[in-house]
């Protein structure tokens, strides 16, 4: 749905079939897919098990005066600035939630309390402020991009080069910025394709406490299958919180 000229006169586009947005520049004429993180659970809700596979649904796009993309993510309820110098992503979380349009129902007339989707389908910069409309809680929010994020997402590098086959271990440290204590954080693991994968090495838990004075290093392996096919692609990894994910992009180039 969405589209944007970015200030370097690359076109954004958003995918609202699936999680991915794209680059595409018109000098090289080539795209650059990149995803966003999973939505949370309690955004679809899934009581029934009809939720096989999680997508956000980016839908609209607009760019700011700093060169950064800003999207909705529908079915994730998130509010999304994608900053393409440092190949970063936030995803604030809106907390507002209607039941009714998730899979929220209990099975006995009761829905689940933290539950669905507001539904945001518009949205607005000004400055370093994004106001957006929920359309079915009757509600106007705001995002404000100036307040400092509680965490920090620290690659050891930030491309890979790989051959179909191969693997490589890729570190990244996820640095606290607040100052207390960070409950329920969960590691962000995304891949663009199915030929790309990344998983958490023996011993590295997918979710743990981040205390304010002791960074935490991720140790992973990165792998492409057999059948990969060779090019220039992204992953995204990071941590999530229950208001706010935080991640940068991997470069993975395939010979």
């Amino acid at each position: 749905n969405g589209a944007v000229v970015s200030s370097d006169g690359t076109i954004w586009l958003a995918d609202t079939t699936s999680s991915s947005f794209f680059n595409f520049d018109p000098a090289t004429e080539k795209y650059t897919q990149y995803t966003t993180a999973d939505p949370l659970l309690s955004t679809y809700g899934n009581q029934t098990g009809v939720v096989k596979s999680l997508i956000s649904r980016p839908y609209w796009m607009e760019s700011d005066e700093q060169g950064r993309i800003i999207f909705n993510a529908q079915t994730a309820n998130n509010i999304s600035v994608m900053d393409p110098k440092s190949q970063s992503l936030v995803e604030y979380h809106i907390p507002s939630k209607n039941p009714y349009w998730a899979d929220c129902d209990l099975g006995t007339g009761m829905m689940l309390s933290d539950c669905g989707l507001a539904q945001v389908f518009d949205f607005t910069v000004d400055g370093h402020k994004i106001w957006f409309t929920e359309w079915v809680e009757n509600n106007i929010g705001v995002v404000d991009t100036s307040i400092p994020l509680p965490l920090e997402i620290q690659l050891e590098s930030n491309t890979v080069t790989l051959s179909p086959g191969d693997s490589q271990h890729f570190n990244f440290i996820v640095s606290p910025k607040s100052q207390g204590d960070l409950f329920g954080v969960s590691l962000i693991m995304s891949p663009t394709h199915d030929f790309l994968e990344i998983e958490p090495d023996h011993g590295t838990s997918k979710s743990f406490q981040l205390n304010f004075d002791d960074p935490r290093p991720i140790n992973t392996t990165i792998s492409v299958t057999e059948d990969a096919i060779p090019g220039t692609y992204k992953i995204l990894v990071g941590a999530q919180l229950s208001d706010v994910a935080i991640s940068k992009f991997i470069t993975v180039t395939i010979e």
